[in-house]
């Protein structure tokens, strides 16, 4: 199983106390809309953006949509998150309407602004229940996920029968339970219209 990568904006602070039934990032507005991705075929930009914007609104308070274009440009659609986030903490990253979906082969960063400049992550070692802490203290935080099931999916909890591997970006906002079975709420980046509003519970 692979390690988990942090994202945060501050000291990492994973609570020991017992923790809340049900998180919901958006609730706080930690959590940007739901993203289309499109053409650009590389769903953990998407995940990255995500983390870094929701701790950017936990730090400084400021809800900013950032540039999956910047990091695909100036890092690789092929790359990884920890490339993005090294990336991250070496140059920042653009807002989302400062440095668009140009699609020219181009890095751009000298000319545009940075939206966030400082960043670091940490390494944590898989397991559901560290993960649950994560989200319900530090914020979102970008996971990797099977998504051949969720071409079909519409609404409501999925159950996954067992580990499958991981092909596919997302960002958890949070988790839940529901007539007994537990869920997570994992933001996708395939637009509004697929899911419960671009949302995945399971």
């Amino acid at each position: 199983m692979k390690p988990l990568l942090i994202c945060v904006l501050g000291l990492l602070s994973v609570s020991t106390f017992d923790l809340p039934d049900f998180v919901d990032w958006r609730d706080q507005g930690a959590v940007t809309p739901v993203k289309n991705q499109g053409l650009l075929d590389s769903p953990w930009l998407f995940s990255v953006t995500g983390a870094l914007e929701g701790q950017n609104f936990l730090k400084n308070g400021q809800l900013i949509a950032l540039s999956e274009q910047e990091l695909a440009d100036c890092v690789s659609v092929n790359g990884t998150t920890e490339d993005a986030y090294k990336y991250v903490i070496g140059h920042g990253v653009a807002a989302d309407a400062d440095y668009p979906h140009l699609d020219d082969g181009s890095c751009h960063r000298e000319s545009i602004a940075s939206a966030v400049t400082e960043t670091a992550y940490v390494e944590v070692d898989y397991d559901e229940e560290v993960l649950r802490r994560v989200v319900a203290t530090v914020g979102p935080v970008a996971v990797e996920v099977n998504a051949r099931a969720w071409t079909t999916y519409a609404g409501g909890i999925f159950k996954c029968q067992r580990p499958v591997p991981t092909n596919h970006g997302a960002l958890l906002v949070g988790y839940g339970s529901e007539d007994g079975a537990d869920y997570w709420l994992v933001k996708n980046s395939w637009g509004e219209e697929w899911g419960e509003g671009g949302v995945y519970s399971g």
